[in-house]
C-alpha cells in the first residue's frame, strides 16, 4: 500500500506546482 501514499504525494506535488504557476501568471498579467 506504500505505492498509494507515493501516488498521493506525487499528485499533491503536481497540484502545488499548478497553483504556483497560476499565481505567477496572474502576477505577470497584473504587472503587464
Amino acid at each position: 500500500m506504500a505505492w498509494v501514499l507515493a501516488a498521493l504525494e506525487g499528485v499533491a506535488n503536481v497540484m502545488e506546482i499548478i497553483t504556483f504557476v497560476q499565481f505567477i501568471e496572474e502576477e505577470a498579467i497584473q504587472s503587464a
